[in-house]
Order: structure tokens, then C-alpha cells, then sequence
């Protein structure tokens, strides 16, 4: 058993591992800075794919290789070099999202081809959302460019986004403050606004 523990200890250690992290709102033209932590690679780099014909509601996204609802339109190199197994690296990538969409981030290491994954979506708008929970549920919508309050968006929730069949209600519309009191309501928001 003991040789059994060392050999699991090892292959844990030598396991190739990438981890992102990137924003889920980002307002077109805005430079992005991408986190990428790796454990044993070397070799990789981010391809960005446009997954904006998927659910809006929908906040991940289920990469499937070759498939023609995704369209690659961006491969970033991330340079890692002169590290010897095991190690652990961190580095950061720049992006600009040049126009409004939803976008996932795929980590290709070296030569192989990445399997089916969900991705987190990051949204491209000039809309962005907050929503707080103390006396009532409260939505914000504010321009994602200076956080000013967008008057006269749509609010609509979707209260089962990973049920196919489900579908949005509108709720309201917010007020010169940006914002629409929503109590009792949870799920998935979305805003529309021009």
C-alpha cells in the first residue's frame, strides 16, 4: 500500500492542469486581462471561441470540438518555458473584445485537440447587471463602460436555465436609477436595453 500511495503522489504531481480566470461581463473595446494557472504545461495556448448564438440565460457553455455554432476568433500563445516537471506557473493574457457577443476561453495544450467541456461565458455588452438581496431582490442595469444607470431597460428573469423548455418572463422595466425591485424571484436575469 505504501508503494501504491507514492505512485498516486507522483501522478497527482505530475498532472497537466490549466485554470482560467477572466471577467463575465466586459464592455466592448475594454482590454481584458485573462489569468491562466498551470500545473506541468508548457505548451499551450487560449483559443477564444463566439458562442453567441447560445442561450443568453445560459451563464456556461458546453464546448463541443468541431461544431458549427462556435466560431474560433482569436488563439493566444501563453509563454511558459524553462520550467521542469513539477511545477507550477502563472501567467496573465490581454484581449480586446472588439464587438458585443458571448465568448467562452479554450485552453489547447500542445498538439492535443480539446475535449467536450462546459466553459463559463464571458458577456460582451455595454449592459452590465447587479443584483443585491436585503429587504427585497433589486436589479441594477449600468453602462459597463462608466456604471451610470441605464433607464429603461428590459428586466426578464428565465427561474430554470438549464431546462431546456424553460423560458424568460419579463419583469419590469428600471427606473431613472437603473434599477427594478423584483421580490420573490430568483433565477437567471437578463437585460435589454436599445
Amino acid at each position: 500500500w505504501r508503494r501504491d500511495c507514492l505512485l498516486q503522489s507522483i501522478d497527482r504531481m505530475e498532472a497537466k492542469v490549466v485554470r482560467i480566470s477572466a471577467p463575465q461581463v466586459v464592455a466592448p473595446g475594454s482590454k481584458v486581462e485573462i489569468g491562466v494557472s498551470v500545473n506541468n504545461v508548457s505548451d499551450m495556448k487560449l483559443d477564444i471561441y463566439d458562442v453567441s448564438s447560445a442561450p443568453l440565460s445560459k451563464g456556461d457553455y458546453r464546448f463541443v470540438p468541431g461544431a458549427s455554432s462556435q466560431r474560433r476568433i482569436a488563439s493566444l500563445p501563453v509563454v511558459i518555458s524553462g520550467e521542469s516537471v513539477p511545477f507550477t506557473a502563472k501567467r496573465n493574457v490581454e484581449y480586446i473584445f472588439d464587438k458585443p457577443g458571448n465568448y467562452i476561453i479554450v485552453p489547447t495544450a500542445g498538439v492535443s485537440t480539446p475535449g467536450r467541456d462546459s466553459y463559463r461565458k464571458i458577456h460582451v455588452t455595454e449592459v452590465a447587471l447587479s443584483t443585491c438581496s436585503f429587504l427585497d431582490n433589486t436589479v441594477w442595469a449600468v453602462d459597463a463602460n462608466d456604471g451610470s444607470p441605464i433607464e429603461g431597460a428590459v428586466i426578464s428573469i428565465n427561474r430554470s436555465p438549464y431546462n431546456d423548455k424553460s423560458r424568460s418572463e419579463r419583469l419590469g422595466v428600471t427606473g431613472a436609477d437603473g434599477s427594478l425591485a423584483v421580490s420573490g424571484k430568483t433565477g437567471a436575469v437578463t437585460a435589454v436595453a436599445g
